[in-house]
C-alpha cells in the first residue's frame, strides 16, 4: 500500500480531482487528503457552501449544504483508504517576497505572450503598483518584459529556501507522494497560495511530485506553475504544448491523460428524470422546444441579462422556450431578469452532487440547444450532444476572441458563431427544422476524442492518472 498526499486548494476544487481520487482509493493506496482553505467553510456562492465536518459516526466528510433549505449532500466520506486531514500552509519571512515576484512573472508572461484578455486585467489586481507603473512607460516596459528581466527575476525566486513548515509537516506524513490539485493560483497581500510550495518541499525530501491541470483555461488564463513537478498531468495536446512553452515545464515530464473533470459525463447516470418530469419541474410545455443560456464567470462578463433578455424576445415569437443556467459565481447579474424566463438553479450549482449532475443532464437533454459567451458549460452541451451557439457580438471580445483557451476551440468550429441575438434565434429554428449537419456533428465528436479522451473513450482521466502515477512510484 503506498501513501498518496494529496494537497487541494480548496473544498469546491473537489470536482476537479473525484474521478483521480477514487481510482487512487480503488487501487488500495492510503489517501491523506489536505483542503488548504483549512476546513473551514467555503462559500461559492449565495446558495451552497462546501466544508469538511465530523460525521455521526465520527469520520470526517466533505459536504455541500444549501442555504435556502439547509440540505446537506455528501460528496466524500472517509474510510480505510481515505483520511482527510488539517494541513499547513506557507507562513514565514519569506511569503512578502514571494507574493510580488510570483505575480509580477506571471504579469510579464501575459504581457511577452501578447495576451490581453480578461485574464490579463484580472491579473493585474495582484501586482505590486509599481510595477503597473513601470508597465506604462514605454521604455521601461521594454526593458520590465525583456527576457533577461524575467530570468533574473525567476533565478531570485528560486534561490528563497522552501517553507521549513511544509518540510516539516511532509516528514510527519511520511508520504510515498504527493499530488497537488492546481498550484497556479494567485496571492493576495493577506492570503498566501502555499500549494505550489509542497513541490519544492517535496524534491528536497527526495518525494516525487505531481500536478494535475484542473481546467480547459488553467493553462493560459492563470499564473504559472513556479516550480517543476517531476510529473505534470494534462489533457489533452494543447494543454502539453501550453505547459512546455508557456510554464516551462520539460517536455517528458508533461502527461496527456484527459479530462479528470469531464470523466463524470462519460458515467451514465441513472435515474434522470423524464422529459415530461423535467418540463413540468420548471412550469414549461414541452410540447415546445427549449434552449438553455448558459452564464458565465464574471471574468468574461456580468452583462449577460441584456442579452439573454434579447434572446427571449425574438424566440418567443418563433414559440420557443428559453431557460437561463448561471454560472455558480456570477448568477447575481440575472437577479432582476424578465420573471417570463426561468432561471435553474436560481443562484446556479456545481453538477458535483447527484442531484445537481441529474439536473444539468436533463437540462442539456431536453434542449434543442444552448448559447453562450464562454463558459465550460458549452464544453459540457458538446459532450452531451447538444449543439452549442457562441454569440460573438461586439463588445464580448476581451472575454472570447482574445482569451487564448476559448479562441483555440472556437477555431475548431465546435460552436456555432452568430453575433447578433436575432441571428441565434433564426439558427435555433434552423436547428429545429433541419437539425445539425453532418459536417458539425463530426467536428463535435472529434473533439471531444481530442479534448476530454485522447487516449480512447473507454479510458478515463483518473484511470490513466493512476497509470502515470504508478509508473512514477516504480
Amino acid at each position: 500500500m503506498k501513501k498518496i498526499l494529496i494537497i487541494v486548494r480548496s473544498t469546491i476544487h473537489y470536482s476537479h480531482c473525484s474521478s483521480i481520487i477514487d481510482e487512487i482509493k480503488k487501487d488500495n493506496n492510503l489517501i491523506k487528503l489536505v483542503f488548504m482553505n483549512d476546513n473551514k467553510e467555503n462559500d461559492f456562492n449565495v446558495i451552497h457552501s462546501y466544508r469538511v465536518k465530523n460525521y455521526e459516526s465520527g469520520e470526517k466528510v466533505l459536504i455541500q449544504k444549501d442555504k435556502t433549505t439547509n440540505k446537506e449532500e455528501v460528496l466524500l466520506k472517509e474510510n480505510k483508504n481515505l483520511k482527510i486531514i488539517k494541513g499547513v500552509g506557507r507562513k514565514d519571512k519569506w511569503i512578502w517576497l514571494l507574493q510580488k515576484l510570483r505575480e509580477t512573472l506571471t504579469f510579464i508572461s501575459f504581457i511577452r505572450r501578447e495576451d490581453n484578455s480578461a485574464f490579463f486585467e484580472n491579473q493585474k489586481r495582484y501586482v505590486p503598483s509599481l510595477i503597473l507603473n513601470i508597465n506604462k512607460i514605454l521604455l521601461l516596459r521594454k526593458l520590465l518584459c525583456s527576457k533577461i528581466t524575467f530570468n533574473i527575476l525567476k533565478k531570485i525566486h528560486n534561490l528563497i529556501p522552501s517553507s521549513r513548515n511544509i518540510k516539516s509537516f511532509l516528514q510527519e506524513i511520511n508520504p510515498d507522494l504527493v499530488l497537488v490539485i492546481g498550484g497556479n493560483w494567485p496571492s493576495s497581500a493577506d492570503k498566501f497560495s502555499s500549494e505550489i510550495d509542497y513541490i519544492k518541499a517535496s524534491k528536497q525530501k527526495n518525494i516525487p511530485s505531481v500536478i494535475q491541470v484542473v481546467s480547459w483555461d488553467n493553462l493560459t488564463a492563470r499564473g504559472l506553475y513556479h516550480y517543476e513537478p517531476d510529473i505534470m498531468l494534462a489533457w489533452n495536446k494543447d494543454h502539453y504544448k501550453e505547459a512546455v512553452k508557456i510554464h516551462g515545464i520539460s517536455k517528458n515530464k508533461v502527461k496527456i491523460i484527459g479530462s479528470p473533470f469531464m470523466d463524470k459525463w462519460f458515467n451514465k447516470e441513472k435515474n434522470i428524470a423524464s422529459k415530461k418530469e423535467f418540463f413540468k419541474s420548471i412550469n414549461l410545455d414541452q410540447n415546445k422546444p427549449l434552449v438553455t443560456y448558459l452564464g458565465s464567470s464574471k471574468n468574461i462578463t456580468t452583462k449577460e441579462s441584456k442579452i439573454a433578455e434579447k434572446i427571449h424576445l425574438h424566440l418567443e415569437k418563433m414559440g420557443i422556450q428559453l431557460i437561463i443556467r448561471p454560472h455558480s459565481a456570477n448568477s447575481y447579474q440575472f437577479k432582476n431578469i424578465s420573471k417570463n424566463i426561468p432561471v435553474i438553479p436560481k443562484l446556479g450549482n456545481l453538477p458535483d452532487t447527484v442531484e445537481s449532475k441529474k439536473l444539468m443532464i436533463a437540462t442539456l437533454k431536453y434542449s434543442v440547444a444552448t448559447i453562450g459567451v464562454n463558459t465550460t458549460a458549452m464544453i459540457d452541451s458538446i459532450i452531451l450532444q447538444t449543439p452549442s451557439i457562441a454569440i460573438t457580438k461586439n463588445g464580448l471580445a476581451n472575454g472570447q476572441k482574445m482569451t487564448t483557451h476559448f479562441e483555440k476551440i472556437f477555431q475548431q468550429g465546435i460552436f456555432i458563431s452568430k453575433d447578433t441575438e436575432e441571428s441565434c434565434a433564426k439558427e435555433i429554428q434552423n436547428i429545429i427544422n433541419n437539425g445539425i449537419n453532418k459536417k458539425s456533428k463530426n467536428k463535435m465528436e472529434l473533439f471531444i476524442k481530442e479534448f476530454c479522451r485522447p487516449l480512447g473513450e473507454n479510458i478515463s482521466a483518473g484511470s490513466q492518472s493512476l497509470f502515470e502515477i504508478k509508473k512514477l512510484l516504480n
